[in-house]
């Protein structure tokens, strides 16, 4: 993976997600993009330990009161091909694939929610 951090920082919204005992368990990156209206889900991750518990579900409420607080109508992510999970969870979520690309040596599939 090529991704610039250190860029993301200042141009990316990066929010955390700590449980009752204040331990980080994931964490999401958000950008708003005016031209389509959209807000981009850039990494979403939880930690291995704390799958399974609702925390994704939890970080994707975040992008969409973020999305709508930006007057945003859609939020849009991409996955690798290979993260077969990934694509049955997003479908389950409301997203729909809208395509599929190879980009930077890898095979990615788009998907985007509208929140209307």
């Amino acid at each position: 993976m090529s991704a610039n951090y250190d860029e993301m920082l200042e141009t990316h919204d990066i929010f955390m997600l700590q449980d009752d005992a204040n331990e980080t368990v994931g964490s999401i990156i958000l950008s708003v993009d005016q031209n389509t209206h959209s807000v981009e889900i850039n990494n979403l991750v939880v930690g291995p330990a704390a799958q399974g518990r609702g925390y994704g579900r939890v970080l994707l409420n975040c992008a969409e009161d973020v999305a709508r607080s930006a007057s945003c109508s859609a939020l849009t992510l991409y996955t690798n091909v290979k993260m077969h999970e990934n694509l049955a969870m997003y479908v389950k979520m409301g997203f729909m694939e809208t395509g599929r690309k190879t980009e930077d040596g890898f095979e990615r599939v788009y998907f985007r929610k509208d929140l209307n």
